[in-house]
């Protein structure tokens, strides 16, 4: 019943809407509009004053309440301006929504009324306002009184400075003040610190000791005023009763002077009769012209030490004006030194031993100079053994005495501190030799004996080490050495170093120039021996040369018999010694100690025959023969030419070098004889055979004068013996050439034979091995298809061998292998046929396979040396018909041709990365008719090329353009001498940088002589 009826009372049903009852009232509407109008516009005037008033009074407090009034008053206004619209138009929920607001902000200005209340009744009354205004304006006179006084204490003080400024200080301070006296006092700079007065107010007062300044400074009060248990003291000001005899009370006050560093240096103070008035300006006055006394304490305190640093700089001055002229003197004295130093730097450069490397002349010179410049007693030059255990005096001078000395000797490990000293680089300068720690040690064995005094040591650097030391010193007196003397000394052992790398330089030269004597002598040798075929003839040339080029007494040739016993065959001897040209000697020593030693090639070189390990029977022979010092080098040739004979090799006998005198053998002398009998074995070879051919022409003459009958057969034999004549001469050096070649041949077909079974054992196995993969493939393809869940173990299995990936590389494992087979098999088959080249007979053969199977032999020569590149090699056969020859000869021309073509495009290849080497092969047949038909065959290369030049000398035996010790100069040579013997010609086409090519061009039908075609050439 409550809430229907609650219901009723709030429902809007039972009220009529707003304004209802003014409908039919005009009178009374017109009332409200006019009323809330001009209430409105009353409302809306009160805030703009007050905003007018805001805006004029910024400094009035509580602005915030003012702005809360002002918005209250405009919600006001806006709802009865509100009120008039609802009137006519039923607007009534944006009234509401403002009336709420209004009531919001109502509420909130009285809350803050309310905490602002406590504020405004704090606020002071215009009575109080007044007394404190009365007291601002007391305040501001006094301040104006203190003001003017300070102006009157500056204006009295601005133009007093100096001794003056103080007593016209406190006398104006007092009279500001209006104290009975002023004092100010400076602090004593020494121990015990005290106050010394300056100036007092009033004068007289100084001498009276019962005044307050006395008793203020007497008592200490301004210097410790902590200490003061009466004293009323802010930050050392301090304020004190004090009584007089003659007066009831004083007061007196106390302020420290302070520095810029904030310490005391003085103290001003001041006495009154009557307690002060205004007592904290009279204070802050007091302050003020106290830091205007502390700054002139302070001013004069620095002019004083500035007068006193000015009296001082004087002193200083003077001392240094004496301590200048003493130096200029020292300066001049140095200047004579340094001239005099300079003057034997230019007499050291332009000392010609030095630059000779002549090592005593040049050390001589320099230990003059360097005594005769530095006015020194001594000097020296020590050098290290080759050891470097001890240190020698190469040269000591004396310049008294003008003498030289040498040959004293200082062991490194008796001296260990010098030694450190000059291993360290620096220079030793010792003032007191007897006393420094570096040459302390030398006291009683070098210095006190000596009488040194000082010693100067540098260490001479040679090749980056130090080598010696140059040594300076003093006797009688000691030395500092300057700078300069140092420096000087230094200068002087750089150019000791500078003789050694001159000697040095000298001794490598002279090595050079004999080095290139011996090669000249070896090829002046060389030429003469082969421009001879008479074997004495040779040897006398031989003996000769060696006599002139090693300088001894004597040279001969030995020539061993039978029984190892010998005679002297060929001999070059100088004019006083003794001949023993034809001289049978025997030894019977020598064929059970030196034959086998001598076989084997050894050269025996003896300075001195009786400090020798010689046997007492050689040593004896020697010396009937006056002979002191003798040089043997064996003259050993091989016994035969043919490859499958293994003789020992044959001692023909003996180069020997006399000398009556003992003489050191050197290593180039030895080489050179050495050199010299090797080829001098294989001249005697050549003659041996020249004589035998000589001989066999000789009994075929004879023959034919004989057989007259037979003339033509003779004359065709003596002509053949003619031609083998030439041909021995030509072909002297493809003798050993060959023998390489047929044993080379041998073992290879042997290789060949033994890589050709395990091959072919591969290769036939590879087949079989593809089918049982395959069956093992299928096997385990069956096993998958029936138990396609194996057990884990056997799926880890699988996983862990790759079973996939096995089953797709054996198979091209297995291939690569069968390629591997089939090459190597290329590869035999190739060396198989290269070892028939030893065989003598005459065979028709194909040229194009034989140059095939030779290009299969050179195949790993191709790869260049970088790893980059290749030779490319382009074959052009033609069509050629059987060729009857001797196939290894022509074998052995291809692969020299081919190799040459080679080493031409490698050395090339090495100067130039972008090169693209290429080697073409081509071959045909010229000629259209029977009797001009013939074959050719090039093999041409883009490498270096050959000069026009040189072109007519590359067939020629032991000429070669390749560097020394590449080549023998006889590959082209025999490869010429191979086709002319086959009736054909081998010429050469070449441009610098362009390339070569070599030409073989030879008949269709060979022209082997018959009587070649039994035997081969070796």
């Amino acid at each position: 019943m409550l809430f229907e009826l609650l219901k009723k009372i709030i429902s809007p049903d039972l009220y009529m809407p707003h304004g209802h009852c003014y409908l039919w009232q005009t009178p009374l509407v017109g009332l409200h509009v006019v009323s809330d109008t001009a209430i409105a516009i009353a409302y809306f005037s009160i805030p703009s004053m007050l905003i007018y008033f805001i805006y004029k009074r910024r400094d009035v407090p509580f602005l915030g309440i003012f702005k809360l009034f002002g918005a209250f008053i405009i919600l006001c206004g806006l709802g009865h301006l509100l009120d008039v619209w609802t009137l006519w138009y039923p607007a009534y929920w944006l009234s509401g929504v403002e009336q709420g607001i209004t009531a919001l902000v109502s509420c909130y200005t009285a809350g803050t009324m309310v905490t602002l209340i406590p504020q405004f009744l704090s606020l002071k009354t215009p009575q109080e306002l007044e007394r404190i205004n009365q007291k601002l304006q007391t305040e501001i006179r006094e301040r104006q009184q203190a003001e003017a006084a300070l102006n009157r204490i500056v204006a009295g003080t601005a133009s007093v400075t100096g001794e003056a400024f103080f007593p016209v200080f406190v006398e104006n301070l007092a009279k500001v003040l209006n104290v009975s006296e002023v004092f100010v006092a400076r602090l004593s700079n020494s121990e015990p610190i005290v106050p010394i007065p300056i100036a007092v107010w009033p004068r007289e007062a100084r001498d009276r000791e019962a005044t307050p300044a006395a008793y203020c400074v007497a008592e200490n009060y301004c210097l410790n005023p902590v200490n003061l248990e009466t004293a009323d003291r802010t930050d050392g000001f301090i304020s004190l009763p004090y009584e007089r005899p003659d007066r009831e009370n004083s007061y007196c006050v106390s302020i420290p002077l302070l520095d810029n560093d904030r310490e005391a240096i003085g103290i001003l103070g001041l006495c009154s009769d009557r307690p002060w008035q205004n007592e904290a300006d009279s204070e802050n006055i007091v302050r003020v012209f106290a830091f205007r006394a502390a700054a002139e304490l302070q001013r004069q305190e620095s002019e004083y030490l500035l007068r006193r640093a000015y009296d001082e700089m004087e002193e200083r001055v003077r001392r240094r004006t004496s301590e200048l002229e003493q130096l200029n003197l020292a300066l001049q004295q140095n200047d004579a030194r340094v001239r005099a130093q300079q003057k034997g730097l230019v007499d050291l450069a332009k000392l010609p031993s030095i630059y000779r490397g002549d090592r005593d002349r040049a050390f001589q010179d320099i230990l003059k100079l360097a005594t005769r410049t530095l006015e020194l007693e001594r000097g020296s030059i020590w050098l290290y053994d080759e050891e470097r255990s001890q240190i020698e005096c190469i040269y000591l001078y004396e310049r008294e005495r003008d003498r030289f000395s040498r040959g004293l000797k200082l062991a490194v490990a008796d001296y260990p501190a010098y030694f450190e000293a000059i291993a360290s680089g620096e220079a030793v300068a010792v003032d007191d030799a007897l006393n420094d720690p570096r040459t302390r040690d030398f006291a009683e064995s070098y210095l006190i004996p000596l009488s040194i005094g000082s010693m100067l040591d540098v260490a001479i650097y040679h090749n980056g080490a130090i080598v010696g030391v140059i040594c300076l010193e003093t006797v009688g007196n000691q030395r500092h050495w300057t700078i300069e003397e140092q420096n000087f000394v230094s200068y002087l052992a750089y150019m000791s170093a500078l003789t050694l790398e001159a000697r040095d330089r000298i001794a490598a030269q002279l090595a050079l120039q004999q080095r290139l004597q011996r090669e000249r002598t070896i090829a002046r040798i060389l030429d003469r021996i082969r421009s001879s075929l008479s074997m004495d003839r040779l040897l006398e040339t031989v003996v000769e040369e060696v006599r002139q080029y090693l300088n001894v007494d004597r040279v001969v040739v030995y020539r061993f018999k039978l029984d190892w016993d010998g005679f002297i065959g060929a001999e070059a001897l100088t004019s006083d010694c003794p001949s023993l040209l034809g001289r049978a000697i025997a030894d019977p020593c020598f064929r059970g100690t030196y034959v086998d030693r001598y076989r084997e090639g050894r050269i025996r070189a003896i300075a001195d025959i009786h400090e020798s390990d010689l046997t007492p029977c050689h040593v004896e022979l020697l010396a009937r023969l006056e002979v002191r010092a003798n040089l043997v080098v064996p003259i050993v040739e091989e016994r035969s030419f043919k490859p499958d004979e293994n003789a020992d090799p044959h001692l023909w006998g003996l180069l020997i070098a006399h000398q009556r005198q003992p003489r050191p053998w050197e290593s180039f002398e030895i080489d050179c004889l050495r050199q010299l009998s090797v080829h001098l074995a294989i001249a005697l070879k050549q003659c041996s055979l020249f004589e035998q051919m000589q001989t066999e022409i000789a009994e075929r003459q004879r023959a034919e004068i004989a057989l007259r009958q037979s003339e033509s057969r003779e004359r065709e034999k003596a002509e053949q013996l003619e031609a083998l004549v030439n041909q021995l001469q030509s072909t002297q050096a493809q003798i050993i050439h060959s023998e390489k070649m047929a044993s080379l041949g041998k073992m290879v077909g042997g290789v060949a034979h033994e890589i050709n079974n395990p091959v072919t054992f591969i290769a036939s196995n590879v087949s079989p091995a593809l089918n049982y993969l395959d069956a093992l493939f299928e096997l385990i393809d069956c096993y998958r298809q029936h138990y396609p869940d194996p057990p884990e173990d056997v799926i880890e299995t699988i996983e862990a061998i790759e079973l996939d990936f096995i089953r797709e590389d054996f198979e091209s494992l297995l291939g690569s292998i069968r390629n591997g087979a089939d090459r190597i098999q290329k590869i035999v088959s190739a060396l198989r046929h290269f070892s028939h080249l030893d065989e003598a007979q005459v065979k028709n053969v194909d040229l194009n396979r034989e140059l095939d199977h030779t290009l299969q032999l050179i195949e790993h020569r191709l790869q260049l040396d970088d790893g980059r590149r290749a030779i490319a090699v382009a074959t052009v056969y033609g069509d050629l018909p059987k060729f009857e020859c001797y196939p290894s000869e022509l074998n052995q021309v291809f692969i020299g041709l081919l190799e040459n073509a080679i080493d031409t495009l490698t050395e090339k290849a090495k100067t130039d990365a972008h090169f693209t080497p290429k080697i073409t092969v081509e071959t045909g047949t010229t000629g259209a008719s029977e009797g001009d038909a013939g074959i050719y065959i090039q093999i041409g290369d883009n490498g270096l090329g050959i000069a026009e030049s040189l072109q007519s000398r590359i067939f020629d035996p032991f000429y070669t353009t390749k560097p020394v010790g590449s080549g023998t100069g006889l590959g082209l040579s025999i490869a010429h001498q191979i086709i002319k013997k086959h009736g054909g010609q081998l010429s050469c086409t070449s441009a610098l940088d362009r390339g070569t090519t070599l030409t073989i061009a030879l008949p269709r039908r060979s022209e082997i002589a018959p009587a070649s075609r039994s035997k081969s050439i070796k």
